[in-house]
C-alpha cells in the first residue's frame, strides 16, 4: 500500500468546477451548520443536557448527558479581541492555511482549502465559507490506529449573542466531489466532524474573550471496545489542549508585528539593577536578561519567556517580558532607533542574541506559557 505524502500537491484531487446551484447548496448548509453550533452551545435551554465534567484553574469542561454520541463542551477565557483572532484564523489560501494549522495544531499535517464558497466582501467583512480536507495523526499511529482525515464545510462569521459580539468558526463533514475515501490506496481512515468548532464572545472586559468549543467527532475504523474508548478519551483530552495554543498563536501573531530593540542598543547588564523590574524581587543568584521590546531588565524564568514570532518572513525567538506579552505593549522608554522587519541590521541583531531559528521540524514546535499564569494544557494534539 502507497504512503501518503505530504504535503499533498495542488493537484492531488482532481475537483471538477462548482456550478451556481452547488454553490448555493453549500452556502446553505454552512449557514445551517452555524446555526446548529450556536444552539448546540447553549447550557440552557438548548438541545442538549450539559452536566459538568471537570474543571481546572482555566477551563470547564461539560458533557451531554442527553446525545446518542459522546460531545463534548469547553469553556475558557482568552486575552485577545475579535480583530485579533479574525487575523489569524481567516486565511483563504492553501499557504496561509497550512501555516496557520501547523503552529495552532501540529497533529494536522496537512490541511488544503479545497473551494472557497463565500469570501470575504466590504459590506460583510467576516463572513468566509470554504470546504477543507486534512490529514490527522492519531495516538500510536500506525502501530495501532491508522491517519484520519477529514472533508468539511468550515463556517466563519461575527454574529450577536445576546447582546455580545461574537467569531464563530463553525465545522461539519460534507461529501465533495473529488475528494474520495483514501482507505484503499493510503490506508487513511475518513473521519466524519459531526459538530465541531470554536465561538469567541466579547466579555465585560475590553481585551478578554470567552472562547466556547464543541467537539463531536467520528473517528471511524474499528474503535470498539476499551481500545477505542482510551483512544477517544486522549482525542477530546488533545481537544482541550488546542484551547490553550488558541490563545497563543493569537498572542504571537499579534507580538510579531511590535518593534523590537536592536541587541547593540539595549543597556548593559551592570550590577546596578539588581531587582527585577516586572516582580520587583530582588535577582540574587538567579539570571537576568532584557526584553527585546521595552528595554526591561527581568527575571529569565518568571518575569520573561522566549515566544516565536515572525519578522521579514523568517521565524525568530525573541525574548519579551510578562507585562508586554500579556497586556498592550507600550513604547520602549529609551531613546533607540527600532529597526523595521526588512532591515538586514534587526536580523544581525536576532542571531547575535541566539533568538534567530530557521525552520525547524514540525515535530519540535512549541509555544511557551505566558510568565505568571497557570495552565495546565501545554502541547497541542488534536484538530
Amino acid at each position: 500500500m502507497l504512503e501518503l505524502r505530504l504535503p499533498i500537491p495542488h493537484n492531488f484531487f482532481l475537483l471538477p468546477r462548482l456550478e451556481r446551484p452547488d454553490i448555493e447548496r453549500y452556502r446553505a448548509f454552512g449557514h445551517k451548520v452555524a446555526r446548529e453550533f450556536v444552539d448546540l452551545t447553549k447550557l440552557k435551554h438548548g438541545p442538549i443536557d450539559w452536566t459538568l465534567r471537570s474543571t481546572t484553574s482555566t477551563t470547564v469542561v461539560y458533557e451531554g448527558r442527553n446525545s446518542a454520541e459522546p460531545i463534548f463542551l469547553a469553556r475558557t477565557e482568552i486575552q485577545a479581541t475579535l480583530d485579533e483572532v479574525i487575523s489569524v484564523f481567516q486565511t483563504t489560501s492553501v499557504a496561509a492555511t497550512r501555516k496557520l494549522q501547523a503552529e495552532f495544531q501540529p497533529l494536522v499535517r496537512d490541511k488544503v482549502r479545497l473551494h472557497n464558497i463565500t469570501m470575504p466582501m466590504p459590506d460583510n467583512s467576516h463572513l468566509y465559507q470554504s470546504l477543507n480536507w486534512c490529514v490527522v495523526d492519531t495516538p500510536f499511529l500506525r502501530f495501532i490506529l491508522k491517519r484520519r482525515d477529514f472533508c468539511y464545510m468550515e463556517h466563519q462569521e461575527v454574529i450577536e449573542i445576546q447582546g455580545r459580539r461574537a467569531f464563530i468558526r463553525a465545522m461539519q463533514s460534507i461529501a465533495v466531489a473529488g475528494v474520495p475515501s483514501l482507505e484503499s490506496t493510503f490506508n487513511v481512515v475518513r473521519g466524519d466532524l459531526v459538530h465541531y468548532g470554536f465561538m469567541f464572545v466579547e466579555t465585560d472586559q475590553p481585551g478578554v474573550l470567552e472562547l466556547q468549543s464543541l467537539y463531536l467527532v467520528r473517528l471511524n475504523g474499528k474503535m470498539n471496545g476499551a481500545l477505542g474508548r482510551r483512544l477517544m478519551k486522549k482525542a477530546v483530552q488533545g481537544h482541550y489542549r488546542t484551547l490553550h495554543n488558541t490563545e497563543q498563536v493569537i498572542r504571537a501573531n499579534y507580538l510579531s508585528n511590535l518593534s523590537f530593540i536592536d541587541t547593540y542598543d539595549l543597556p548593559l547588564l551592570g550590577a546596578r539593577q539588581t531587582k527585577c523590574e516586572v516582580c520587583m524581587k530582588s535577582f540574587g543568584r538567579r539570571r537576568k536578561t532584557q526584553c527585546r521590546h521595552c528595554a526591561k531588565i527581568v527575571c529569565v524564568r518568571k518575569c520573561s519567556a522566549k515566544w516565536k514570532l515572525v519578522k521579514a518572513g523568517l521565524n525568530v525567538r525573541v525574548r519579551i517580558c510578562a507585562l508586554c506579552s500579556t497586556r498592550q505593549p507600550t513604547r520602549p522608554a529609551i531613546n533607540v532607533t527600532l529597526p523595521t522587519d526588512s532591515s538586514k541590521d534587526f536580523l544581525l541583531s536576532m542571531t547575535s542574541c541566539a533568538d534567530f531559528s530557521s525552520s525547524e521540524d514540525r515535530a519540535l514546535y512549541t509555544l511557551e506559557l505566558k510568565p505568571g499564569r497557570s495552565n495546565p494544557l501545554t502541547k497541542s494534539a488534536y484538530f
